[in-house]
């Protein structure tokens, strides 16, 4: 999903939220539903329909390829690519478009804020280091709800085992400094174009930079 679809679909469930009629709300979802045919007519070039999906397999199989090395094979890829790649495509754009509903955001706000200002305060003082094993608690509750997240049928087809220590291979790589600061910076410049959509014209760049030579020049002068 398109950071210009996520904008469209957070204002939509803005507007059903805020007690739109039966036929306003019919409207928005025809709306809704125009604009992503468009884009899979138009925003997307023939042969790019199941690029999520082809994506997300190839992560797959770079998680599976030392437990099910038969998974990843050429010839089982282009027969499971062929077979389910719509579908995994339309399964990975519907939870998408779940995780960036507006009461989602609502929670994601609300745990940062918690996080940030516990019970409303900044804290006084910097917040201690969390344990080794706190972390490990935290690491096994994410775990968990990794497991929960295909249907119990696939995972029994793959191996509860198996579909665990891939998981664990998985959260292994996030435990890495460098490559958790580059998806935060990736996440933020996200927020920031979302945000702040004329923050990518050059033009825009160019006059909020001067505007803050200017305001350091005049802190300099009354320093």
């Amino acid at each position: 999903m398109s950071v210009s679809g996520l904008e469209n679909f957070v204002k939509e469930q803005e507007r059903l939220l805020c007690g739109l009629s039966g036929r306003e709300a019919g409207e928005a979802r025809q709306s809704w539903e125009q604009s992503g045919k468009d884009r899979k007519t138009s925003g997307k070039p023939r042969g790019t329909d199941t690029a999520v999906a082809d994506v997300a397999l190839n992560i797959l199989c770079l998680l599976m390829k030392d437990q099910w090395s038969w998974l990843c094979t050429e010839n089982i890829q282009k027969a499971i690519r062929l077979l389910f790649g719509t579908f995994i495509e339309r399964w990975l754009d519907v939870g998408a478009a779940h995780l960036t509903s507006a009461p989602c955001w609502v929670i994601y706000l609300q745990v940062l804020q918690e996080a940030v200002w516990p019970g409303g305060v900044l804290p006084a003082q910097p917040r201690q280091e969390r344990s080794t094993e706190q972390r490990q608690e935290t690491k096994e509750e994410c775990l968990e709800c990794l497991m929960q997240l295909l249907p119990e049928l696939i995972t029994d087809m793959l191996g509860t085992k198996k579909y665990r220590l891939s998981l664990e291979t998985m959260l292994e790589s996030l435990q890495d400094h460098h490559i958790n600061k580059h998806l935060i910076y990736c996440i933020c410049d996200l927020l920031l174009e979302f945000l702040i959509p004329e923050s990518c014209d050059e033009a825009f760049q160019r006059s909020l930079l001067h505007s803050l030579a200017k305001d350091v020049e005049r802190e300099n002068l009354h320093i």
